[in-house]
């Protein structure tokens, strides 16, 4: 009986409480689950509490701001034990118990950011477990940690450091080794110039600190453009081939749309046709060779209404005018093709292995006595000999130990040509 009268008793309050939930003294906070009642003896009490769910106010969000820097003001002179303050402490100590939202926007406004900064974030807000300092205090930010170079970048810059040594080993050469263009530097790196690491090799910072392309192309390196070392720029010796590169016949487009050419460009034309770091030395020095008439062999330039227009000789229209083409009264005139002699035997003999040696060491003499010669530079000096007549020389020559073929990785990689013994 006492055990079914305690049942009722505890329904009837159910029941008289249905329609009023028990509601929270605290504002702006409800509980968490209200007191609930389902018909038969199922009765449920939940006593915590949690914030209210709400749009949060900007006005709420001003005053907990300007809160948090009283508090922030407050804790400072207490030194390392109070300050800095996290920003959640910071927040609780403005009294109450605001939600983690409204204090992450009270950090995010200006009132608050123009004098205070939490060094740290969590998805682009505020951390509530950040450090809160005044700005003036705040510690300097470390740099972020370099990240380990990638595979392709270390190829890119191993290529670059490799491009560096191949430019000024091509400069030692001289003559019309240097400079090259990216295209025959790739080669000279044994790498194909279309290989997209060529471009990015050479707009890397391990190339660019001593050399520079001469042009660019959609924001890209050109691979038919002089690459020269920086401590040249306004010298001579690098002008000629400038100006080789800069007057090479363009095509663009008039008004028909038609495409057109163009072999001759006045000095402000030229120079566009180039890097800025090399505009305005290439200028200058173009303006004392046409005050002086001393340009390089092979650049020429007429004058229209007062305007320099400048280009290449062996770009003049019709070819007959080139002075290239031009003969003197006392050159010889060679009979009609049909009636020359075979080019053998109009062809000064030599002995193989004479001009062989000869050349070796000329070419040795030029690459800084290295005792080793690439076959294909050797094919270039011995040009009158035939293919068959080369290698069967140089089979001889071997054969009687006077030269051995070798693989050696230098400069310009694996170098497959002759050693000297």
């Amino acid at each position: 009986m006492i055990a079914v009268w305690g049942f009722l008793q505890a329904r009837a309050r159910a029941e008289s409480d249905l329609h009023s939930p028990i509601v929270p003294e605290s504002a702006g906070r409800q509980p968490e689950c209200l007191l609930l009642y389902a018909p038969g003896p199922c009765l449920v009490v939940r006593s915590r509490y949690r914030p209210m769910a709400g749009k949060v106010k900007d006005a709420e969000v001003a005053a907990l701001a300007e809160a948090m820097l009283r508090q922030l003001e407050m804790l400072r002179p207490r030194g390392d034990e109070a300050y800095p303050p996290k920003l959640r402490q910071l927040a609780a100590l403005t009294g109450g118990s605001p939600m983690d939202e409204l204090i992450q926007k009270a950090a995010n406004k200006k009132s608050f950011t123009d004098k205070v900064v939490v060094v740290e974030k969590d998805a682009r807000k505020p951390s509530l477990d950040s450090p809160v300092y005044f700005k003036e205090d705040a510690p300097p930010k470390s740099p972020a940690p370099k990240r380990p170079a990638k595979a392709k970048d270390a190829g890119v810059v191993a290529l670059a450091e490799r491009m560096r040594l191949v430019l000024e080993a091509q400069r030692r050469l001289g003559a019309d080794a240097y400079p090259p263009t990216l295209r025959r530097l790739a080669e000279l790196c044994e790498v194909n110039a279309s290989d997209t690491r060529v471009t990015k090799a050479a707009d890397h910072e391990a190339l660019t600190k001593t050399a520079l392309v001469a042009a660019k192309e959609n924001r890209k390196p050109k691979l038919d453009a002089p690459v020269i070392l920086r401590e040249d720029i306004g010298g001579g010796g690098v002008l000629h081939a400038l100006l080789r590169f800069a007057l090479a016949p363009s095509t663009g487009s008039g008004r028909s749309k038609a495409k057109k050419e163009s072999t001759a460009f006045t000095p402000a034309e030229l120079v566009k046709r180039l890097v800025p770091n090399l505009q305005k030395p290439v200028s200058e020095t173009l303006k004392h060779g046409l005050q002086s008439q001393e340009l390089p062999e092979g650049v020429a330039w007429i004058e229209i209404k007062g305007k320099p227009y400048l280009f290449l000789v062996k770009n003049m229209k019709p070819q007959a005018a080139r002075p290239d083409r031009q003969r003197s009264d006392n050159a010889p005139v060679l009979p009609p093709a049909d009636d020359r002699p075979p080019a053998a035997s109009i062809r000064p003999q030599r002995e193989f292995a004479a001009a062989f040696r000869e050349a070796f060491e000329q070419l040795d003499r030029r690459n800084g006595i290295t005792n080793f010669v690439k076959i294909a530079d050797l094919r270039r000096a011995l040009a009158d000999f035939g293919r068959d007549e080369f290698d069967s020389g140089l089979r001889a020559l071997r054969l009687n130990h006077e030269f051995s073929l070798d693989s050696h990785e230098g400069l310009y990689g694996t170098l497959k040509g002759c050693t000297k013994r």
